[in-house]
């Protein structure tokens, strides 16, 4: 990002498969439309969790916590003439920014490896008011490979990156929080449950506690 040139910026992963006409409809949405600052495309290959995670996080994820494009990835929400479709946050692996709305703009250094969120807490920090999308037309796959990932829990790892979102930005949406945990709290006992184990009490617990962490690296 230091060395970039040229109007819009793109950031791709490396376990991606582009459509042919990927990027020229990723940057023909922004030269569209001048009101969007962001753009994201379509993963194609994404389906819908088990009916259990889905009910859980239709009842858990609320107000910040609720992450509005994966709808859109798993064809849920559609729009007449695949327009762009408004969303909150884009995913780093597949978006496409102008250039002037985010430079200097650096990712939090302090996130090491595959780490979930820092494409969230990315869009976060972009000057207020931006608007982002994510457009249909611009499809491609995600094979997702486990290199440079941190090998964990899912628990452990929700309850990182949410925590560390939480004390980041959303230190004011405590009660989304509080709630989030309540149900943070049943996956664990669910989970501890099903094992046969209180394993899954100290993944929820350690995620918290390194999500809180790195907040408090990234704000010092």
């Amino acid at each position: 990002m230091t060395l970039a040139g040229g109007a819009y910026w793109v950031f791709l992963d490396d376990d991606v498969e582009l459509k042919a006409d990927f990027l020229a409809a990723l940057i023909g949405a922004l030269e569209t439309d001048t009101r969007l600052d962001g753009i994201a495309g379509r993963v194609t290959n994404y389906v819908p969790p088990p009916a259990a995670r889905r009910l859980w996080q239709c009842c858990f994820q609320r107000g910040p916590f609720y992450d509005d494009r994966q709808p859109v990835y798993w064809g849920q929400i559609r729009t007449r003439g695949e327009a762009p479709i408004p969303v909150t946050r884009l995913s780093g692996g597949l978006m496409g920014f102008r250039a002037s709305r985010i430079a200097g703009l650096k990712f939090d250094e302090g996130l090491r490896g595959g780490c979930e969120g820092e494409d969230i807490d990315f869009c976060l920090r972009l000057p207020q008011g931006s608007r982002l999308a994510i457009t249909p037309r611009a499809q491609l796959r995600h094979l997702k490979t486990m290199s440079g990932r941190i090998q964990e829990p899912p628990l452990q790892q929700h309850s990182r990156v949410y925590t560390y979102l939480y004390f980041r930005h959303w230190r004011r949406q405590w009660g989304w929080y509080s709630w989030l945990n309540c149900g943070l709290g049943l996956w664990a006992l669910a989970a501890s449950l099903r094992r046969h184990s209180l394993a899954p009490w100290r993944w929820w617990r350690h995620g918290c506690r390194q999500g809180q962490q790195l907040a408090l690296q990234a704000r010092a």
